[in-house]
């Protein structure tokens, strides 16, 4: 018993010092039942603590993230890069002057109803209104065949269409690119009218890039090559960018193109557009104003999900050789990510999205053709591993258009007045305003106020919020503090020199023993 006294006086002494309430239940209890009934309370409570405190580290490691979102005010803002392509990727006549081959081959692709029979349209009666099942849709096998029979050549069209955007990806491919630009719409013969803020813009205020299915596109307010950004100090129209541009229908190659207007899309000056899949379009016979929204989404890093990637790392980038400068964004990462494995298992690329180094793939080729068809396949289908995270500073732009019909009778007037004068070509032409409203649009983009919207995506729980839960559970359940903690280690210290002294102490009457043996 002599040596567990130290060890039970720690203990009876802790008891009595701890600001924790268990221990001095059970000590100061004058009963048996008393100090099991405390004991149980506390094995409890110290159960229910190790629970929540699990739980709360465990809230930790999963790095949810929280989001804000504010609307900042500014004296002026950056004005978007805004850029316009003509729906028609190609000029008829020059294409024909310069590449007769491309012409050749997309001619025989301009009389698609050919291939859409006429369906079998069933001759039986109407249904009855009286049907009992009237929540039901009744259709007899004449009509689903009919139906069946349109859908197939609906997909033979589309087919055919497809084939012929191929084709001219092919034949384009190997064409010098002062050839591309030139049998696309330029934008000194496009051009009518053009100001910012009140001032003349021109041609050459716009920077020119060619896109796989819409020619030659052109941006401006791009901040390439060393071009300064312009930035808006007052809301409304008057103070945007407002263009006329002449679509030049009679040029356009019917095989490229079903639909007369341009593509508008507003961007950041550090990332490349995709007209394609981004922006609007604006019909042809109308004044189309385009109100802008500026967003930025500041995200934050992993691990906090679902993470980001650092606008500086453009690793990914396999477009980064064609146009330097550019900030890393998940669209080109994806676009990317698609192109590198079609040029790793394919030893090509594609005509969409063609970069430096291997030459295009050719569809007519079957094991190109094959190779490339099951990497879309799994693109689209989610399979390849790509590691495309969002931007961490990433800047969009909302749009909001609304439109009228233009020109009218007396603006036409003086819209004519000046095309004979900038293209005396159209002298000759009947240049009635019908004809002005398939030949003209006209579009202004500006902010409705010198406001933008800014998202901050943040960790939700950092390890202050963590310190602080576990504090509180176990300052609830068993009265801990930090103080409390100190004295929990005070006691295990103390264990701990008594250890070592009853140990010592031991030894040294051995040797006495021993001696007096």
């Amino acid at each position: 018993m002599g040596k567990k006294a130290p060890f039970r006086k720690l203990l009876s002494s802790f008891a009595e010092r701890s600001s924790a309430v268990g221990p001095a239940h059970i000590k100061d209890s004058p009963f048996v039942v008393g100090k099991v009934f405390w004991a149980v309370i506390l094995l409890a409570a110290i159960a229910a603590t190790a629970y929540q405190v699990i739980d709360k580290i465990e809230k930790f490691y999963e790095y949810d993230s929280k989001t804000a979102v504010e609307i900042v005010f500014k004296r002026e803002l950056p004005f978007p890069a805004v850029t316009v392509c003509n729906l028609n990727p190609y000029r008829a006549r020059v294409a024909e002057a310069e590449a007769w081959e491309l012409t050749n081959i997309l001619s025989k692709y301009t009389n698609v109803s050919a291939l859409i029979k006429e369906p079998t349209v069933s001759t039986a009666a109407p249904l009855s209104t009286a049907s009992p099942q009237p929540a039901s849709f009744i259709v007899d096998s004449e009509q689903r065949l009919a139906w069946e029979q349109r859908m197939a050549a609906e997909k033979d069209s589309n087919s055919y269409q497809n084939e012929a955007v191929e084709s001219m990806l092919e034949e384009i491919s190997h064409m010098d690119e002062a050839v591309r630009a030139q049998m696309g719409h330029m934008m000194e013969t496009m051009l009518l009218s053009c100001s910012f803020n009140g001032q003349t813009c021109t041609p050459w205020d716009f920077h020119r890039f060619s896109n796989w299915r819409y020619g030659n596109c052109y941006t401006f307010n791009s901040g390439w090559n060393g071009s300064s950004l312009l930035n808006s100090r007052n809301p409304g129209s008057d103070y945007g960018l407002s263009l006329a541009l002449f679509l030049q229908t009679n040029e356009y190659m019917l095989a490229l193109t079903e639909t007369v207007g341009l593509k508008v899309i507003l961007h950041d000056q550090n990332e490349i557009p995709f007209p394609e899949d981004d922006g609007m379009i604006v019909s042809a016979g109308a004044h189309t104003q385009i109100i802008a929204q500026r967003l930025e989404v500041e995200r934050a890093p992993l691990p906090v999900k679902p993470g980001c990637r650092a606008e500086q790392d453009n690793s990914s980038n396999y477009y980064s050789q064609v146009i330097p400068g550019l900030r890393y964004q998940e669209k080109t990462c994806w676009r990317s990510c698609l192109q590198k494995e079609i040029v790793r298992r394919c030893g090509c690329q594609s005509g969409y999205y063609p970069g430096p180094g291997v030459g295009v793939c050719q569809h007519r080729d079957p094991d190109d053709s094959n190779c490339t068809d099951t990497v879309q396949l799994q693109y689209r289908s989610g399979e390849l591993q790509c590691d495309c995270l969002p931007a961490c500073h990433e800047t969009s732009f909302k749009a909001v258009a609304s439109n009228a019909l233009w020109p009218t009778g007396h603006a036409w007037d003086l819209i004519k007045a000046k095309l004979e004068v900038y293209f005396p070509y159209l002298k000759d032409r009947n240049m009635t305003v019908g004809w002005a409203r398939e030949n003209f649009a006209k579009v202004e983009v500006f902010y409705p106020a010198l406001n933008f919207e800014k998202v901050t995506q943040s960790q939700a729980y950092y390890e202050l919020d963590l310190l602080s839960d576990i504090g509180g559970v176990l300052g609830f359940w068993i009265g801990l503090s930090v103080a409390s903690l100190l004295e929990l280690v005070e006691l295990i210290l103390l264990f701990f020199v008594a250890l070592v002294s009853s140990r010592k102490k031991t030894l040294v009457n051995k040797v006495k023993d021993e001696e007096r043996t």
